[in-house]
């Protein structure tokens, strides 16, 4: 009877260790990709392609030198804030330092893609003023032909609308952009000083 119990128990533990290891397993390393973006270079890539979108609309023409300058400048004091950082954590990025840079890179995404959409043309089509009277075969008029002047009239609508909406962003952006420069300007002093502690971590690493 001892014997059987001791058999019963260690099957129990044998079954319920090996339903733990499963669960253990089934569930993910690392869901949302947070350690990733401590540890990897998840928040550098992003800056890098961005610097690559902001080249290529400057040469499509619907990105401005000066704003891509600010742009620019923006991403490299990011790009010396991830380094400061990094240097100061011994190579990861705080959970809500990463979370900052991650909204700020976005919100620079965002710029970019608004730019984009609004420097685009919208073509009047052929009847900018709307679809017009054609006779049909009973000599009234022809409705099938209205109806698909009336379609098109209707998508060139929605397409102006969509470039005024892009052009009201654009002006909202301007101000946003204007009001980070301030901050940015305002935030030039403590850049400095970081630039200057890593400079000190370094010497003081032998690097």
């Amino acid at each position: 009877m001892a014997n059987f119990s001791k058999v019963a128990l260690l099957t129990l533990l044998a079954l319920t260790s090996g339903a733990c290891c499963s669960s253990l397993c089934a569930q993910p390393a690392d869901p949302d990709g947070i350690q990733r973006k401590l540890t990897g270079k998840y928040l550098e890539l992003r800056i890098r392609k961005q610097r690559e979108h902001i080249e290529k609309q400057v040469s499509e023409g619907t990105l401005e030198k000066d704003q891509a300058g600010q742009l620019k400048n923006s991403l490299d004091a990011m790009a010396a804030e991830i380094e400061v950082d990094r240097t100061r954590n011994g190579g990861v990025l705080k959970p809500n330092e990463a979370r900052d840079l991650q909204n700020r890179l976005n919100a620079s995404r965002d710029v970019l893609q608004t730019k984009a959409g609004a420097n685009k043309h919208v073509d009047d089509g052929p009847n900018p003023l709307g679809p017009g009277w054609t006779q049909g075969r009973d000599g009234g008029e022809n409705a099938e032909k209205l109806k698909a002047e009336m379609r098109q009239e209707e998508k060139r609508e929605l397409r102006q609308e969509k470039q005024n909406s892009a052009e009201q962003i654009e002006k909202q952006q301007i101000q946003y952009e204007q009001e980070a420069l301030q901050a940015l300007s305002k935030d030039k002093d403590s850049i400095v000083k970081g630039k200057s502690d890593l400079q000190t971590i370094r010497q003081d690493n032998g690097n």
